[in-house]
């Protein structure tokens, strides 16, 4: 419905709009590590986020683990930054990053066997998590497969594609014709992510 669209539109203008202040945060914070790095041999600490909390002194730093890039944008994009209440926050994005599963696309460099998958030099391997799942010689039958086995894990509806800077045009419309037609009645949405070493990240939910 119109209502559903909006809504969707909203909360993905929101998400952006998070993602973009997390990359400005990201950039302080790694200056942050460079100190941290030149500093390691005096503090004995391998812990850098840690001693960025630490020096950043213009803000109390939390630092909240992530697997992966999708359960860490699942976390961004769940923030409720209005709420006053740190550690509710904190508790939110955690239960928010439970619930996703990530998904990549990524070249193989070599000939590989992997939990029975056969991999070859030049393949495009599709890796949910840290698991091989699938690899293919043609790259957009590797991503219709991997986005399919995403959609298929339990109480997964909703796909979010972070498109990379590879990743053409065509593609984009060849996979939304393909789960439009196969997964009618999952929710896919389609984010400029720009990333260099994935052509495409997906995070299920």
């Amino acid at each position: 419905t119109v209502s559903d669209l909006t809504s969707a539109t909203a909360a993905m203008d929101r998400a952006i709009a998070l993602w973009t202040r997390y990359e400005a945060a990201k950039q302080e914070q790694e200056r942050i590590y460079a100190r941290c790095e030149a500093l390691s041999a005096i503090l004995g600490d391998s812990q850098p986020e840690q001693q960025a909390g630490e020096l950043h002194k213009r803000a109390q730093v939390h630092v909240i683990p992530s697997k992966n890039i999708g359960t860490g944008y699942v976390a961004i994009s769940s923030a409720n930054l209005d709420n006053p209440d740190v550690d509710a926050v904190i508790c939110e994005m955690e239960e928010a990053m439970k619930c996703v599963s990530a998904g990549y696309v990524s070249p193989s460099i070599r000939d590989a066997e992997i939990s029975g998958i056969h991999i070859k030099n030049g393949d495009t391997m599709g890796i949910i998590d840290k698991e091989i799942v699938v690899s293919e010689s043609d790259r957009m039958s590797a991503v219709k497969a991997l986005a399919s086995k995403l959609l298929e894990l339990p109480d997964k509806f909703m796909l979010n594609v972070f498109a990379g800077a590879d990743s053409a045009e065509t593609e984009q419309n060849e996979l939304t014709a393909y789960l439009s037609e196969k997964y009618s009645d999952a929710e896919v949405y389609f984010i400029d992510g720009g990333q260099e070493i994935y052509p495409y990240i997906f995070v299920a939910e």
